[in-house]
């Protein structure tokens, strides 16, 4: 087992924390924006309440609704944008997602049933050709 070293400042006062395992330490403390952060940073994995990155997609309450597919472009990501509404939650997780990303960053906006297609791509010019067929 690894162990890490969680610092937390509480109170003007620093008290160190050793954990065995680093998700255990930061759980507790990671929240929506957070998981968001990470998808727009490149990060594959990353879950907090419910929303949810797996590879390169971020889904709001499980699998039935991807909000986006993160594709690279070269030098940075780019993504696949999912336009449908679900629910107020749901809109609150998008709204997460969008500032996190950044709207320029979007290339394509589709709705849920078109989101599969575009799932098994990780490279903005693979998915610009099956987006043309």
């Amino acid at each position: 087992m690894e162990w890490f070293i969680v610092s937390i400042l509480i109170s003007s006062f620093i008290k160190i924390i050793v954990v065995g395992d680093w998700r255990l330490a930061t759980r507790w403390k990671m929240k929506n924006k957070d998981v968001a952060e990470m998808f727009a940073q490149g990060k594959r994995a990353g879950n907090v309440k419910n929303l949810i990155i797996e590879g390169n997609v971020v889904y709001s309450y499980g699998h039935h609704f991807p909000i986006a597919i993160r594709l690279w472009d070269g030098d940075r990501f780019k993504f696949i944008w999912n336009k449908d509404k679900y629910s107020s939650t749901t809109s609150r997780h998008q709204s997460m997602v969008l500032r996190a990303i950044g709207k320029e960053n979007i290339i394509k906006e589709v709705i849920t049933p078109q989101m599969e297609k575009y799932k098994k791509f990780t490279d903005v010019k693979e998915a610009m050709v099956e987006a043309l067929d």
